[in-house]
């Protein structure tokens, strides 16, 4: 997570049982913070703003940076000075803060049974604001319940704060499905990327038609598929991102990587636990062994783009390996939904190749991109990881590695605008538009092969 301001505040110990509860807290604001976006340029803006406080929140497409700059900060002078555009995207982020905050206020519909008023459950409402892990997993728990024959849910390990990575499965007499070709969907592996965990929710209750409308074809394509849909592929940094406004941006996992503190005395062990002292997490999409740990990454435990200390370091992502090879024969579809900036991303990311699969990659990318189009108008654009940025260690380049033919990574919406917190009326079209290009990939694979 990127330096903010931080404030001392002290030391609290409890003397009697010898334990420490708390060593030190973080505060700080965002006050006249701005969001830039930095345009394509020959010019290294890593190295430019290497010792300015400043966070990379995205890159789009063409080479554009998109930067959170702190007030202090003389990044967009030294930008502008190497005669690089500069465009303002948001300068008022404790204004974006404060309706952040409102994403995470949910309206619960109340029914009475027998004398006592509680919570009842609505899959449609459930859309209309961003849950805890726990909401989504009851939401996961409930389509089970409404449909036990066509759905189970089941943990594939658990993260490194212990919180389940809880997917389910559907497909007809889901219990006997098992052998069938498998699609294989996971979202939020970062925890600040809020709707791809609700993209993929809103697919699951589609499928078992409790939202949207498509049951004629989701009944075809149960009886052929087993859908595994894992929603919250990083529980602990989602969670952690919804701590508080000062947390919003966090993208990795929750795991200690670096003490800080000089290496004597046992200090790093008794404060592993306390706030502060250690750099934490990694990128779990830089963590996977694709090409692992060279373009895109960061040495610096601290950065936003550590790939780990080796590939699948992290529960997380070991826990999505050892499924996704024990199933490897039967995936023949990997689809892994982020946001923001609207693209169909094929493989590779680390090296501009012409593979045997590229005709099957381009087909199933127009395929997607024009059925998201005719949904709701939204435009998307499909191209290959590496002309996004060179990245490595992706959880679809992996998969594709794997055998997986076709394996694609998606950024849902928007462009910039709203970053990572879509507005809440943009849930469900966001849900829908996505639904349709994975049917439209389906598709594709059906004529084509996703052998």
């Amino acid at each position: 997570m990127f330096q903010l301001r931080l404030v001392f505040v002290g030391l609290l110990a409890a003397v009697s049982s010898g334990e420490v509860h708390e060593i030190d807290s973080e505060s700080w604001d965002y006050e006249d913070y701005q969001i830039i976006r930095v345009a394509n340029t020959n010019v290294n803006i890593e190295e430019l703003i290497a010792t300015d406080d400043v966070e990379v929140i995205g890159r789009g497409l063409e080479g554009s940076w998109d930067l959170m700059v702190p007030p202090e900060s003389d990044a967009v002078n030294k930008i502008r000075r190497a005669g690089v555009r500069v465009e303002l995207l948001r300068g008022d982020m404790m204004s974006l803060m404060d309706q952040v905050d409102a994403l995470m206020t949910c309206d619960r519909r109340v029914e009475k049974r027998g004398g006592s008023y509680t919570i009842g459950f609505d899959f449609r409402r459930f859309f209309k604001c961003y849950h805890t892990v726990e909401d989504q997993h009851k939401f996961l728990n409930e389509l089970v319940k409404a449909h036990p024959n066509q759905a189970e849910t089941f943990s594939i390990g658990t993260s490194y704060q212990g919180r389940d990575l809880l997917a389910i499965r559907i497909s007809e007499n889901v219990g006997s499905s098992h052998n069938k070709p498998m699609i294989w969907l996971d979202a939020n592996i970062h925890g600040r990327e809020w709707v791809s965990s609700t993209t993929a929710l809103w697919i699951a209750g589609a499928l078992l038609g409790e939202v949207d409308n498509i049951q004629n074809k989701a009944t075809q394509l149960l009886e052929h598929y087993q859908f595994v849909i894992l929603p919250m592929a990083n529980p602990d940094g989602y969670t952690y991102s919804r701590v508080s406004r000062f947390t919003r941006f966090w993208r990795k996992t929750r795991s200690h990587t670096t003490c800080k503190l000089p290496p004597f005395g046992g200090l790093c062990e008794i404060f592993k636990n306390q706030k502060g002292f250690w750099c934490r997490g990694v990128d779990p999409n830089r963590n996977f062994d694709a090409a692992w740990g060279k373009a895109g990454t960061s040495h610096d435990p601290c950065a936003e783009t550590y790939p780990g200390d080796h590939a699948f370091s992290e529960k997380n992502t070991a826990a999505m390996r050892a499924f996704l090879l024990q199933n490897k024969e039967r995936v023949k579809l990997y689809l892994s939904y982020h946001s923001y900036s609207q693209l169909f991303l094929k493989p590779l990311g680390w090296r501009y190749t012409t593979h045997p699969d590229a005709f099957y990659h381009d087909e199933a990318g127009k395929e997607y991109v024009a059925a998201v189009k005719a949904t709701h108008g939204y435009e998307y654009k499909s191209i290959s990881s590496i002309e996004l940025y060179p990245n490595s260690g992706g959880s679809a380049d992996w998969a594709y590695l794997q055998g997986i033919k076709n394996s694609y990574t998606v950024e849902l919406r928007d462009k910039g605008k709203h970053m990572f917190f879509l507005p809440k009326n943009q849930i469900q079209p966001c849900g829908e538009e996505n639904l349709r290009g994975l049917l439209a990939v389906l598709d594709s694979c059906n004529r084509l092969g996703c052998s």
